[in-house]
């Protein structure tokens, strides 16, 4: 937990962040989706060891954190304002979650010092070697965020077959995904998503296209992972995969123009961290479909059995929880999953955000 009241005393070589650094072992699960934490399979044990190459950075964090302390500013610290190490928060909330601070009469939300989802997935990436690793071509001096920038800048303005000729990207037919496929060739991943490459994953950073179609009715919301309801059986939104979707990543909108009828420009991106309004209504939506899980209350319609059928639930919908929605998610027999508990079948759901929503974000009329 980060003391409020001792922290910022103590410098980061004496700190319980650079202690434990050196007295932790890691302990990786193999994560299957709607399956309980006790079933998951351990794949790996190690000593944690903090590169060399990581360590300015997290002490730079801690020193983010201690200096919000000291300027009685504890009641602001986000996890937004760290790279690798985080400052999450702790409690069960309805106020027992808020303690005292030293220099502010204002309290502060408890919280703990925490390595990021990002961070631990690109270190155990880097540790398992499952598959060569991705890397981005970043000059010793330029940041990561400097070799974002020029990169999409570079594009700014030009067609979709414009930069396939700059970045030699070829594809075979059309598919949804050739427009942020042309984003990751901006990068030069080798065909490879720019997404899953080692610094994105490590910073924190995810790219998501924005299309903005001439036919208005075509313009898309914004899809995220399945949803894997024994997770939020068991586990508090902090601690879910949800929190790091929105919580600890920071999103590059890029934004496509149709000109012509299937013909694209690339006219701007915008950098996206979700505040605390947002994140508060998609706890909200978190805890609601956690009560109804945990309460049997999910109800599933026109279940015939076949996945031809429509079949319906009542779980939230568009306008419940603005600007997200549940809604289904592949076709096909391995979309069909048991909820916890109740052994219930329904299909796989993901969560949705609304094409307004992120249109306003981005500066596009509805």
């Amino acid at each position: 937990m980060i003391n409020y009241g001792e922290d910022y005393k103590i410098p980061f070589e004496s700190s319980i962040v650079n202690k434990k650094a050196q007295n932790m072992l890691l302990v990786f699960y193999l994560h299957e989706e709607n399956t309980p934490v006790s079933e998951f399979k351990i794949i790996k044990t190690i000593p944690f060891q903090l590169k060399k190459d990581d360590e300015q950075q997290v002490r730079q964090d801690y020193e983010s954190i201690v200096n919000k302390i000291k300027c009685g500013e504890a009641h602001e610290i986000s996890e937004k304002q760290q790279v690798f190490l985080g400052a999450c928060t702790k409690g069960r909330g309805k106020g027992k979650d808020w303690v005292k601070q030293p220099f502010s009469d204002e309290k502060a939300k408890s919280r703990a010092y925490s390595y990021k989802v990002g961070y631990m997935s690109a270190y155990f990436r880097s540790i398992m070697a499952l598959q060569k690793l991705e890397h981005l071509a970043i000059p010793e001096e330029k940041s990561f965020l400097q070799v974002l920038q020029e990169s999409l800048n570079k594009y700014i303005g030009k067609t979709s077959e414009e930069i396939k000729k700059e970045t030699n990207y070829t594809s075979v037919g059309k598919s949804k995904s050739q427009l942020f496929n042309l984003i990751s060739a901006m990068f030069e991943t080798n065909g490879s998503n720019v997404n899953r490459t080692q610094e994105f994953i490590k910073e924190g950073y995810c790219i998501k296209t924005v299309t903005n179609r001439l036919d208005k009715a075509k313009n898309q919301d914004m899809s995220f992972p399945n949803i894997d309801f024994t997770e939020i059986y068991n586990d508090e939104f902090e601690d879910s995969t949800w929190y790091g979707y929105f919580a600890e990543t920071t999103y590059v909108l890029a934004v496509w123009e149709e000109f012509e009828k299937d013909q694209y420009r690339f006219s701007k991106y915008i950098f996206w961290n979700p505040d605390n309004a947002f994140l508060q209504q998609i706890e909200k939506l978190y805890n609601h479909i956690k009560w109804m899980v945990r309460n049997n209350e999910v109800e599933v319609y026109n279940e015939n059995k076949s996945n031809h059928d429509k079949w319906t639930d009542n779980l939230p919908k568009k306008g419940d929880f603005f600007p997200f929605q549940i809604r289904p998610k592949g076709s096909g027999e391995s979309v069909i999953i048991k909820l916890p508990i109740s052994n219930q079948l329904i299909k796989k759901k993901c969560i949705m955000i609304d094409k307004k929503f992120i249109r306003g974000l981005v500066g596009l009329e509805h």
